[in-house]
């Protein structure tokens, strides 16, 4: 888990990795 100083940046980075990761789920199919 990476650092940050503001709740709504971690929300931000959290979501852009989901974001990440179902788009590499829709790519694999």
């Amino acid at each position: 888990i990476s650092s940050c100083n503001d709740l709504r940046d971690c929300k931000a980075l959290s979501s852009e990795k989901l974001v990440k990761q179902l788009g590499l789920i829709k790519d694999a199919r």
